[in-house]
């Protein structure tokens, strides 16, 4: 209870002096604000692909391959990188075993060493082999872990018996975070706060979406990223060490109160897509930029799109950038790097997709 009332007394006055009372997703204790980045670039217009299956939803690269999420009778589509060439498709829909209802994002697979690990809302954690599954087009299933909590919005295993878990809460007032292990629920401090931000009044199966994000887990620094959709605020934490740090990154930031009641034609997107790198993470703010932070928080880099985008990820071995438009259906590649070694600094162009 102490460390609770000392995170509304902290946020009234860091963020807007409100009551204690009206708190906002800003929830830790630790708030950085951040309006400018070290470094800003523009990047100009790309290459547009022509293999992008109709209706993709989001993507992904990994080594050599691109990976696209589809709601078809597969939903996972592999194409080579260097010239489009479909590799192959797996994760079939449907209700039997290893069949799925609805493809997946992106940033909910848990990727490391060419295994793919899915956790299906039915309560399973799935682990496929990758490289096969894709060649055999049919999952190539190595691990099933069963007996998980069903009907989670995502799930990151952190260890062989432990797992980060968010699912809505049962009366639709907000998210409820918790670590699941061997069947039992238990919570850290950082996961109690960020469940105490719930909208007032009854839930109407919509307006909780405004306290939604989205998340992701760095399992070799034990940092959950979460960038919420309608507010700037990204928040990061550990699930086993005391760090915790909310980071606001513009105007748009409502309390509670103010969420509780907003018309819904002034919601206004913020974070869009989320990825995580060895030496940084990346956020899609608005459909329009990219920025770039440090594992401590720190603003490295924005980065400016020349059109908008729904999803992204960057091939670091060749210094591209793939950006995809839900909307257009259409995915670009765009030179991430001009020939002076910029847009990121020299000491992350080795950074790749960290494993999970």
């Amino acid at each position: 209870m102490t460390r609770w009332i000392i995170t509304l007394v902290a946020l009234s006055v860091t963020l807007c002096g409100c009551s204690s009372r009206n708190i906002s997703l800003a929830v830790f204790e630790n708030v950085k604000s951040v309006r400018e980045f070290p470094c800003s670039s523009t990047l100009e217009n790309g290459e547009d692909l022509n293999f992008v299956p109709a209706g993709a939803l989001d993507i992904a690269i990994i080594g050599d391959t691109i990976i696209l999420s589809v709601p078809s009778e597969k939903f996972i589509y592999a194409y080579d990188i260097a010239d489009g060439t479909c590799l192959g498709s797996f994760l079939r829909k449907g209700n039997g075993p290893y069949e799925f209802l609805n493809p997946p994002f992106m940033q909910d697979l848990v990727i490391s060493d060419g295994i793919v690990g899915i956790y299906d809302p039915e309560g399973h954690f799935y682990d496929f082999d990758l490289e096969q599954s894709i060649n055999q087009s049919v999952p190539k299933v190595i691990k099933d872990i069963e007996k998980l909590p069903r009907e989670l919005k995502s799930c990151f295993r952190i260890d062989d018996s432990s797992y980060y878990c968010r699912r809505l809460r049962s009366d639709e007032k907000g998210q409820q975070r918790f670590l699941w292990s061997r069947g039992n629920e238990t919570y850290n401090g950082s996961i109690e706060a960020l469940n105490e931000i719930l909208l007032e009044g009854k839930g109407d199966g919509y307006r909780h979406n405004l306290l939604s994000s989205i998340a992701a887990y760095n399992k070799e620094k034990d940092i959950v990223v979460e960038a919420a959709i309608y507010q700037d605020v990204i928040n990061i934490y550990s699930l086993r060490k005391a760090f915790e740090l909310s980071i606001v990154t513009g105007e748009n930031i409502n309390t509670i109160e103010e969420l509780s009641t907003l018309p819904y034609g002034d919601f206004k997107d913020a974070y869009m897509d989320l990825r995580l790198y060895d030496d940084c993470f990346a956020c899609l703010r608005a459909g329009n930029c990219l920025q770039f932070f440090d594992w401590f928080g720190a603003p490295l880099m924005q980065v400016l799109l020349p059109k908008p985008a729904t999803a992204f990820d960057i091939d670091w071995d060749n210094r591209f950038l793939y950006t995809y438009n839900i909307e257009t259906e259409r995915l670009s590649t765009l030179t991430f790097f001009n020939s002076s070694g910029l847009a990121l600094e020299s000491k992350y162009t080795s950074s790749k997709r960290t494993p999970s």
